[in-house]
């Protein structure tokens, strides 16, 4: 029987939300469950990369993800409220890319090479963006 590992305690303790495979390494989208006070990021996305070491960077204040992380088009994107984030892995940053209009409720994230396709279900549109990247983008 394999030894059962104890529990995390204190502020790091989170909540796996999402996995995704790509851009050279597995990443997660996690909620902390113990959040401080109002600089304390709420959200983060990890990237374990191939030699196990594992990095994570704090979701910006006030984005609240609303679906699927996926790792693909030279980045990790993440919907959120009226808006999509791309972390960009090389430089650490979040590029936010906003909605066709207010209340664009993106949930999902589709693509091919070169774009990533975005779902506005609270709109009934079909949003894309061109990422010059020539992996394929899969959501």
């Amino acid at each position: 029987m394999p030894a059962q590992q104890p529990p995390a305690t204190g502020p790091v303790d989170a909540a796996r939300l999402d996995l995704a495979d790509g851009e050279g390494a597995r990443w997660a989208l996690t909620h902390d469950k113990d959040v401080i006070g109002p600089q304390d990021p709420e959200f983060r996305i990890k990237r374990n990369g191939p030699d196990g070491t594992v990095v994570s960077n704090p979701v910006p204040p006030g984005d609240v993800p609303t679906g699927d992380l996926v790792a693909a088009g030279g980045g990790v994107w993440l919907p959120v409220r009226d808006a999509v984030l791309r972390f960009d892995p090389g430089s650490e940053t979040f590029t936010s890319f906003a909605g066709s209009g207010p209340n664009a409720n993106v949930r999902q994230i589709l693509g091919r090479p070169g774009e990533v396709w975005l779902p506005e279900s609270g709109l009934d549109r079909l949003m894309v963006i061109r990422t010059g990247e020539a992996g394929a983008v899969r959501g």
